[in-house]
């Protein structure tokens, strides 16, 4: 008798925070994905250059020494693939959305954007509403890593289509993964 062994998502955070990082960390476990996490985009980058290859990388804004505006521009450069797959949070999303997108956008003589970066997902994760918002992060992580066709857990894609009916189906928006 032979077992499959059935192939889980490799989830990758980044974040200097370390409760939302081990909540982070909890959830995605809990829904069969196989977890890898640092501190630092240092670290993280480190890490990519050592082998690791997540399908998705959460990655934090606001971190200490290179932040995580500029690590999503080292990952566009040395791992182009990976940088689809990146979800950028922070618990103080305003603020730092304000300062990533001063650094990313790289202005012409007229001061338009000659590009602009493409991140998978943001949302805030922390203040108020811990639960809903890592609903959302559930629901982003899993939509990215489907359409990636990486595999997940019957677990995950029932929180997935938890998450899609809780949160975003009341607004009207068709689900894309019936």
């Amino acid at each position: 008798m032979t077992t499959e062994i059935k192939p889980k998502a490799k989830i990758f955070i980044v974040d200097d925070m370390p409760g939302p990082r081990d909540a982070a960390r909890k959830t995605f476990e809990g829904l069969g994905c196989e977890v890898a996490e640092t501190e630092s985009a240092e670290l993280a980058e480190e890490m990519l250059a050592s082998g690791l290859r997540p399908d998705c990388i959460i990655l934090d804004l606001k971190l200490p020494g290179m932040s995580g505006g500029r690590f999503l521009d080292v990952i566009r450069r040395r791992w182009e693939p990976l940088a689809e797959r990146v979800v950028l949070w922070s618990s103080n999303i305003q603020s730092e959305v304000t300062s990533y997108m001063k650094e990313a956008y790289k202005l012409n003589e007229l001061n338009q954007p000659t590009s602009a970066p493409t991140p998978a997902g943001m949302w805030k994760v922390g203040g108020e509403n811990t639960s809903t918002l890592g609903e959302m992060l559930v629901y982003i992580v899993g939509n990215l890593l489907t359409k990636h066709n990486v595999p997940i857990s019957p677990q995950f894609a029932a929180k997935v289509q938890k998450a899609f009916q809780d949160l975003v189906s009341p607004f009207g928006i068709d689900d894309p993964h019936p």
